[in-house]
């Protein structure tokens, strides 16, 4: 009979904006065999910041055993295993995810079978306001946000004008009064 794998996805039909992951059983030892992942996501307009608090996880070369991985769009942003205080452990901290959403993977192999005392990882998150008004221009001819001045706002931003103009229609440019 092979590995059994447990499988969990935190699927919310509602965007959270903070929260707290860890492994399986934190802060008791985690099981081998565990295969679990955790889909977060915020509203439109901020970024994640999730910040690792406790990492406790087997030391391999690469972390290929047992690892904590994290990803934005597929894309790996860090993987980690080891212990805090050790010198083949990554710098933990906090990261901050390009878009709104972020996924962790948490890993262990069928090689951890014996007994062993790592607790795994304990993160928690929050959202970040995205400042769309401090972004710099695309360079692709779409030009600033705003033709004069861009206030940012929660999840958002707002464009207004000096005194003299007035914003068009679209929005974004001003026009002389």
């Amino acid at each position: 009979m092979g590995p059994m794998f447990t499988v969990q996805c935190l699927l919310d039909s509602e965007s959270i904006m903070h929260g707290e992951v860890h492994s399986p059983r934190y802060p008791q030892p985690y099981f081998p065999n565990v295969l679990k992942q955790w889909d977060l996501w915020v509203s439109e307009g901020y970024q994640i910041q999730l910040t690792i608090r406790h990492l406790d996880i087997k030391a391999s070369l690469g972390c290929h055993q047992d690892s904590l991985t994290v990803l934005f769009n597929q894309k790996v942003l860090g993987k980690f295993c080891g212990q805090e205080n050790s010198t083949d452990h990554p710098s933990t901290g906090s990261m901050l995810s390009p878009g709104n959403r972020l996924t962790l993977i948490f890993q262990t192999s069928s090689s951890t079978q014996e007994i062993q005392q790592h607790t795994g990882f304990s993160a928690t998150y929050k959202a970040k306001d995205v400042d769309e008004c401090s972004k710099p221009d695309p360079g692709d001819g779409s030009g600033l946000l705003c033709s004069q001045i861009c206030i940012n706002t929660p999840g958002s931003y707002r464009c207004s004008c000096r005194s003299g103009y007035k914003l068009h229609l679209d929005q974004h440019t001003c026009l002389c009064e």
